[in-house]
This record gives C-alpha cells, sequence and structure tokens, in this order.
C-alpha cells in the first residue's frame, strides 16, 4: 500500500512539474529551477501521508478495534472481565508456587497418608 502511494505522489509531482515547465519556458524561468521545489514538494506529502496515517492508525486501535466495555489500562481490545480474571489468575499461580516451595524445603515432609 505504501509503495503505491509512493508511486502515486512521483506521479502527481511529475505531472505537475511538467506543466509547470510549460508556464516557466513562456516566462523565461528555467526548468532546472523547480527541481528543488518539487522534490521539497514531494517530500512534504510524502510526510504527511504517512503521519496523518499514524495518526488514523492510533484512532482505528482507540476507537473501532475495542471490544465494549474493555478496560483502557488492559490494553487494546480486552475486555475488564478478562483482565481482572488474568490477575486473579496470576495471584492464584504465585500463592500455590509460594505454597509448594514451602511444602518441599520443610525439614521433616509430612508423609502422605495412607
Amino acid at each position: 500500500m505504501f509503495s503505491d502511494i509512493d508511486d502515486e505522489l512521483d506521479e502527481t509531482v511529475s505531472k505537475l512539474k511538467k506543466e509547470l515547465a510549460k508556464a516557466a519556458s513562456s516566462n523565461g524561468i528555467s526548468v532546472a529551477s523547480l527541481d528543488n521545489p518539487c522534490e521539497a514538494l514531494k517530500t512534504k506529502l510524502n510526510t504527511e501521508f504517512h503521519r496523518n496515517l499514524d495518526r488514523f492508525e492510533l484512532y482505528a486501535y482507540r476507537n473501532i478495534f475495542v471490544v465494549p466495555g474493555a478496560d483502557a489500562s488492559a490494553g487494546p481490545g480486552v475486555s475488564s472481565d478478562v483482565a481482572a480474571t488474568t490477575a486473579d489468575l496470576n495471584q492464584l499461580r504465585d500463592k500455590y508456587n509460594a505454597t509448594r516451595a514451602r511444602h518441599s524445603t520443610s525439614p521433616n515432609p509430612t508423609p502422605p497418608p495412607h
């Protein structure tokens, strides 16, 4: 997609340069003097396109690709229920690992019942 847009911008600036060259030659202005302004225009258009595309991407992540009821702190598209469940699961996992470590290092392990 980016290369198509860049190609289109190049083609548009080239067409503009040709039209300006026609007008410049009839007014006694050299065609070579159009090179720098046309390159600057092409660079500016390219920069603005990419900047606006980045803005749209941020807008889309915040406003379009969002699950209803999502918690913004959980990340894009993650509902608050999923985030809360994940937090609960992580707490239980930490408790389990701590309990397991405590019992596996006890000096007198309790034998299993028969």
